[in-house]
């Protein structure tokens, strides 16, 4: 295709999308007094950034994008990055005080031209624009007369996530997707009223719960004069429920779509959306957006990744869902959990980082304790202090020596007079506006049960999926930590991505012969033999974590787990030697993982009933431990499976003298 190919586009062939850069709520306080909250980095990458790139990769050809504030930095944002043929102009008024009135300005430009994307400078997301787009205008033609489209809304499964602001119950006809009647969920009410008519007057209607609003809409170009010709519409949701309520009156409809397994989006509202984005993206859920796509990480097993010239002390700990940027030191006996570090930070000795996002230059003293908490860049914590429960410190604060704050947001400047909040030389409590209009997601800030005052969740209850878990394998050395040798070798890595296909195939419900692609695929771009290919795949399915705490409850979801891997176990284990890899396999996997044990004849007699092991294999490694685990815990396995052995070899010798008779 010939490299001006866009400039041919008709008309009204273009993907347009309309960006709404501002927040219009203090959600982000203090960086947002200082920064556009579009700029935020989530795990190292600004918020902006993934929006723009998915409306590039999703077949956008042109983007307008709206601020009205700090027009400056978001311009210099953009001048610095390549968008490719997606052209960006930055619409600028900085009288605009909400959502509405960003719609409102754009219909007096008269800027769009035709069905557009409409989106905030918040998301993330893979999705595929112009497929959406179709879907929208097949949506247009299920209108009576004298209706007409306005919006599409894009709406994901919410799966065993816990509630959010963004969770919504909404009525739709079930025959043309056409929204009848939405709630947004509240925590005084665990009860809903829906209106008798709605039932009365369609044939069939879905009732829909526990939908994400992924705040992505497809609009008509009718969209920006509704705004116009209604001043009380300053959100989102009072345009939606406005043209619900008066249907007959603006003769607009509303239609959804809901986004299919593979593909993610998610705005970034307030901080308890952060956290649970930051976690998808480290867990790759929003692949092809993955950290070292394009970016300077390593990708190791437990969802770590580690940056350039990263230094890491001996002793220190990365346990599980850790990112750290270029130029980190990590000092000695320090521990990081769930936690992203941008770049040039210094963590000293002794140091305990749990749920926290340190951004640039951020300098943490021996000897602190940081737990579920925003640091902004060129702050500094002393030495002996704790920053916890939810607090937010902006920009350049400094936290003196042994202090300990909680449940605060702090700036480094003095709004006012007089020393009232303030908690040092370059710590003052950040106030909040009292009344926010153009908050969407209040209710969420305000929950002081699962959240503290600033509105970052406390504990680390972003429900992970079970599949998020990954248990140790039994492939790593006892006596040595992962820190020690930060770079994975070629099956370590080959591994990690066999685990994770199978983690999404198994909760995605993907076929096994795609998985098996997959798994080949990687094999040969790692150069792994044989051998190990049959061991990991192994390994990889045992790994699969299961909470189940009874052995008999462990072993009906692990029977669940190679009932459906059964194609992919056959497809690998066929040979005496496959067997024979695939036993030492699960006594490897076995050695560490106690619960394992206890089902172990179980697991061998199913393999066997499922003609994927044999009893010439079984009785072959009966009579040869491996020499790779502890001497006593071979003789434990084996003692757990001699009854089946022994019946197995009664079995033979009673079919041989039939054929001998």
């Amino acid at each position: 295709m010939a490299k001006n190919t866009s400039t041919r586009w008709k008309k009204e062939e273009i993907v347009q999308a309309v960006v709404i850069a501002d927040s219009f709520s203090d959600h982000f306080t203090p960086f947002s007094k200082t920064l556009p909250p579009c700029l935020i980095p989530l795990a190292n990458c600004p918020l902006l950034e993934y929006t723009l790139s998915c409306l590039s990769s999703g077949g956008v050809n042109e983007v307008i994008l709206f601020c009205s504030s700090f027009s400056d930095q978001i311009k210099s944002f953009i001048s610095k990055r390549d968008w490719g043929d997606m052209v960006i102009t930055v619409v600028v008024s900085e009288g605009c005080r909400s959502f509405g009135d960003a719609m409102r300005d754009l219909d007096t430009k008269a800027l769009i031209r035709s069905d557009f994307i409409l989106v905030t400078g918040f998301l993330v997301a893979n999705l595929p624009f112009e497929h959406l787009l179709k879907k929208h205008s097949e949506f247009r033609k299920l209108d009576q007369p004298g209706q007409s489209i306005a919006m599409t809304l894009l709406y994901k499964d919410g799966g065993r996530r816990e509630s959010s602001s963004d969770e919504v119950t909404f009525a739709m006809d079930s025959k043309s997707n056409q929204i009848l009647w939405i709630n947004k969920h509240s925590s005084k009410s665990a009860k809903m009223k829906i209106p008798m008519e709605i039932i009365l007057n369609y044939s069939q209607v879905n009732i829909c719960h526990g939908l994400l609003n992924t705040k992505v809409y497809i609009c008509s170009s009718s969209v920006p004069p509704l705004f116009s010709d209604n001043f009380d519409f300053e959100t989102a949701d009072d345009f939606i429920r406005g043209l619900l309520m008066n249907e007959e009156i603006l003769a607009s409809t509303l239609y959804c779509h809901f986004l299919p397994c593979q593909n993610y989006a998610a705005t970034v509202s307030n901080w308890v959306d952060y956290q649970t984005v930051t976690h998808d993206v480290i867990h790759r859920w929003v692949y092809p957006v993955v950290p070292d796509a394009g970016f300077p990480y390593g990708f190791q097993r437990h969802s770590v990744y580690l940056g350039k010239n990263v230094t890491l002390s001996l002793g220190c700990q990365l346990l599980q869902d850790v990112m750290i940027g270029s130029g980190c030191f990590v000092g000695e006996k320090t521990s990081i959990d769930c936690s992203v570090l941008g770049k040039n930070c210094h963590v000293g000795n002794n140091v305990k980082l749990e749920g926290c996002y340190l951004f640039n230059d951020i300098v943490v003293e021996d000897g602190c304790t940081l737990s579920y908490c925003v640091i902004g860049d060129n702050c500094r914590i002393k030495a002996g202090s704790s920053v916890s429960h939810g607090s937010i410190l902006g920009p350049d604060v400094v936290i003196d020596l042994k202090k300990q704050i909680s449940g605060v947001r702090l700036q480094a400047t003095q709004s006012g007079s007089g020393d009232e909040g303030k908690l040092g030389s370059k710590a003052f409590i950040s106030s909040l506006k009292e009344e926010d209009s153009g908050s969407e997601s209040d209710d969420e800030d305000k929950k002081s049960t699962h959240f503290g005052g600033p509105g970052l969740r406390i504990q680390s209850n972003v429900r992970r999926e079970n599949f998020d878990e990954i248990v140790e394998s039994s492939e790593s050395d006892a006596d040595s930590s992962d820190l020690d040798s930060p770079e994975l070798d070629d099956t370590n890595i080959f591994y990690n991505e066999v685990l994770d296909s199978l983690i999404r195939g198994y909760t995605e419900k993907l076929p096994c012969d795609n998985l098996i692609l997959e798994i080949n695929s990687s094999r040969y771009a790692y150069n792994v033999t044989l051998k190990e290919l049959n061991c990991l795949v192994v390994k990889a399915i045992l790994n699969l974590p299961n909470d189940k705490t009874t052995p008999a409850l462990y072993w009906d979801e692990l029977k669940k787990r190679i009932i459906y891997f059964d194609p992919v176990l056959k497809k690998y284990i066929r040979s005496t030697d496959s067997q024979k890899d695939c036993l030492l396999a699960i006594e490897d996997v076995a050695e560490s993982l106690t619960r394992l044990q206890e089902v172990l004849i179980q697991l061998i007699h199913f393999l066997y009933n499922q003609d994927i092991l044999y009893a010439d294999s079984i009785d072959w490694w009966y009579e040869n431990p491996s020499g790779s685990i502890d001497v006593n815990i071979a003789e434990e396995l084996r003692a757990k499976v001699k009854k089946f052995v022994l019946w197995l070899r009664e079995l033979e010798s009673t079919e041989e003298s039939s054929e001998s008779d």
